[in-house]
């Protein structure tokens, strides 16, 4: 996972508002706080990690994201998958990859629910912040 934060932290660095890597390791940590709540293994602690650290590679990827290696997938079985993700258009790689891999890990873990508030706060903060606008955040994406 550290691997993945570093290089979607470089990928995310050229926005001047954000500290992206730091906002990205400070929103993935309600993943781990929800996997110490279901006491998960550290193999079960391991696939979750990498499901949503998939998640939010190929969210970012489609929204524009550009990576130092075109394809992290370029080397294993998944490298000619057709991934079927919906080309809505946040304008934010960033803000879809953290929204992606909160999603993932809502629906994958047994007390996934707790992530709901932490995913509503996470858009409240987006809003706010200007990263999304209501005009190009489309609800039906959470």
């Amino acid at each position: 996972m550290l691997g993945f934060l570093l290089v979607l932290g470089n990928t995310f660095a050229s926005s001047k508002e954000t500290d992206w890597p730091k906002t990205f390791a400070e929103e993935y940590f309600h993943i781990t706080e929800v996997m110490v709540t279901d006491v998960a293994s550290p193999p079960v602690a391991a696939r979750i990690y990498a499901y949503t650290s998939l998640a939010a590679y190929l969210v970012s990827k489609s929204q524009g994201a550009q990576f130092q290696h075109q394809s992290l997938l370029e080397h294993t079985y998944l490298s000619g998958h057709t991934w079927n993700i919906s080309n809505h258009k946040i304008h934010s790689p960033e803000f879809a990859a953290i929204l992606a891999f909160m999603k993932v890990g809502k629906a994958i873990m047994p007390s996934g629910y707790l992530l709901e508030g932490k995913q509503q706060d996470w858009i409240a903060k987006a809003l706010k912040a200007k990263i999304v606008s209501k005009k190009t955040f489309n609800p039906i994406l959470t």
